[in-house]
C-alpha cells in the first residue's frame, strides 16, 4: 500500500515539473491548451515532446491528429531553426472536419508556412 502512495507522489511531483518546463518554456501554450478542442495531452509527453524534437532536430515530423503536440512540434521545429539553421516542416494529418478547421490554433505563428 505504502508503494502506491510513494509511486503516486513522484508521478505527481513529475507532472508538476513538466508542466512548469512547458509553461516557462513555449510561449502561450496555457492558451493553446484552453482554445483547442484537443482530447489532451499529459504535461510529461509535452515536456518529452519537446526535448526530444530539440535534441534530435528532425527535418520531418508527421503528426496523426493535430492538438496540442501540434504546437510544441512547431515551436520546437522553429526554436530549431533559429538556434541552428536546420529546415524542417511538419505534416499533421486530420479526417475530421472540426480538428481540421481547429488546425490553424495548433500551430505556432512563426511556423505555419513550414505546416
Amino acid at each position: 500500500m505504502i508503494y502506491k502512495l510513494c509511486i503516486n507522489l513522484i508521478k505527481r511531483k513529475i507532472e508538476n515539473y513538466s508542466k512548469n518546463k512547458i509553461i516557462n518554456t513555449i510561449p502561450n501554450i496555457k492558451e493553446v491548451i484552453k482554445e483547442t478542442k484537443s482530447t489532451g495531452v499529459s504535461y510529461v509527453d509535452m515536456w518529452c515532446l519537446y526535448r526530444d524534437l530539440k535534441r534530435k532536430k528532425p527535418l520531418c515530423v508527421l503528426e496523426c491528429g493535430p492538438g496540442v503536440s501540434t504546437y510544441i512540434i512547431s515551436y520546437a521545429l522553429y526554436e530549431n531553426y533559429k538556434e541552428n539553421n536546420v529546415e524542417s516542416e511538419l505534416i499533421s494529418l486530420e479526417e475530421n472536419e472540426l480538428f481540421f478547421k481547429g488546425l490553424d490554433k495548433c500551430v505556432f505563428s512563426k511556423f505555419k508556412d513550414k505546416t
